[in-house]
C-alpha cells in the first residue's frame, strides 16, 4: 500500500511540474491597410506557450473586414455607382482580406491586409 501511494505522489509531482514549465499566453496579430478608396483589415488571435511560441501554439479565432473609406463613399454616391468586393482567404495560420473597390463597374483599387502567426 505504501509503494502504491509513492507511485501516485510521484505522478502527482511529474504531472505538477509538466504543468508548470508550460506557461501559456494569449495576442493577437493585426494589420490594417488603408487606401484611398478602401480599407482592409485581418486580425488573428493566438494562444502560445512562452518557452516555444512557434511550435507550441493555437489560433484561438481569425477576423477580417474591409470596405469603403467614409470620405469617399458619400462621394462616388453622389456622381456614379461605387460598391465594394471584400474576400477572405484562411489557411491554418492566418487570415488575408481583399477589398476591391469599384466605381461604375471599374476596379479602381485593391487593398489587401493579412496576419497571421510566424511559422
Amino acid at each position: 500500500m505504501r509503494k502504491l501511494v509513492a507511485v501516485l505522489f510521484g505522478l502527482l509531482v511529474v504531472t505538477a511540474g509538466l504543468a508548470a514549465a508550460r506557461q501559456w499566453e494569449v495576442t493577437s496579430v493585426h494589420q490594417r491597410h488603408d487606401g484611398e478608396y478602401g480599407w482592409a483589415y485581418a486580425e488573428v488571435g493566438v494562444q502560445y506557450d512562452v518557452q516555444r511560441p512557434y511550435t507550441h501554439y493555437q489560433i484561438t479565432y481569425k477576423y477580417g473586414n474591409g470596405g469603403l473609406n467614409d470620405k469617399y463613399r458619400r462621394q462616388m454616391l453622389l456622381t456614379g455607382n461605387p460598391y465594394v468586393l471584400v474576400s477572405k482567404e484562411t489557411d491554418s495560420y492566418g487570415i488575408t482580406v481583399t477589398t476591391k473597390a469599384y466605381y461604375d463597374f471599374v476596379n479602381v483599387e485593391t487593398v489587401i491586409a493579412s496576419a497571421g502567426w510566424p511559422l
